[in-house]
């Protein structure tokens, strides 16, 4: 909120030094201007964008994996009850936003609409970070089925990438990576209870002195387990 108060200049040269690029910012500046900044007014962005997602998530369901809509919406129940998604769902952050830009990403690359592929991918590297290893994951899919005869032209990959590569090395002159006291250092067995940490959000380090997080941490294996089947 109170980097989206800013002047569009301050904000591009703000978020050079931040952990994230400048677009949600951006956005969330105009969005203030039009609907004001209250609370409901900086999480409903974000609860659109939800939405948003889970309506990628249906046409996935029906175009690409071929489901009959009335399965469709059974398993659209996993997606909206996604504790992960719902956090962010609420949350006046950008996460919400990549959730439905990776989406859209995804999609686009599946069904070959390069211009849309474009508009989404560059639009979510421009959001967080974490977008690259989206790229990274579509070309490294076009490289093991290389003998399958997909055809999707990497030179739109490699152009959404050459789009943000001045702001990369922008934010990399800026950047002075100050530590973060939210992140922890991978434990070994998070390797084995990765899924049910997606699912759930899961950041029991936040909360060391929780009853329930300490009893989820406990089933978290379980849950993992659970959702591989």
């Amino acid at each position: 909120y109170f980097m989206a108060k800013k002047s569009i200049i301050e904000i591009i040269f703000l978020t050079a030094k931040d952990f994230n690029p400048p677009l949600y910012y951006l956005i969330l500046h105009f969005w203030i201007k039009i609907f004001g900044g209250s609370e409901i007014a900086l999480r409903s962005l974000s609860i659109i964008f939800f939405w948003a997602t889970i309506y990628i998530a249906f046409l996935f369901l029906n175009d690409v994996f071929k489901i009959k809509p009335r399965k469709s919406f059974f398993y659209l129940i996993f997606f909206i009850l996604s504790p992960l998604l719902l956090y962010f769902a609420f949350e006046a952050r950008m996460y919400s936003m990549l959730a439905f830009f990776a989406s859209l990403s995804y999609y686009t690359f599946y069904k070959k609409n390069y211009r849309f592929y474009l508009l989404s991918t560059v639009a979510g590297l421009f959001i967080n970070y974490f977008m690259i290893f989206v790229v990274f994951s579509q070309l490294l899919f076009l490289l093991i089925n290389k003998k399958s005869g997909l055809n999707f032209k990497k030179s739109v990959i490699y152009l959404s990438l050459l789009i943000f590569l001045p702001w990369l090395i922008f934010f990399l002159n800026q950047n002075s990576f100050p530590n973060s006291f939210w992140l922890i250092k991978p434990q070994f067995n998070h390797l084995f209870n990765l899924l049910g940490i997606i699912y759930t959000g899961h950041e029991s380090n936040l909360y060391p002195n929780s009853l329930i997080v300490n009893a989820m941490e406990k089933n978290v294996f379980f849950f993992s387990l659970l959702l591989i089947f």
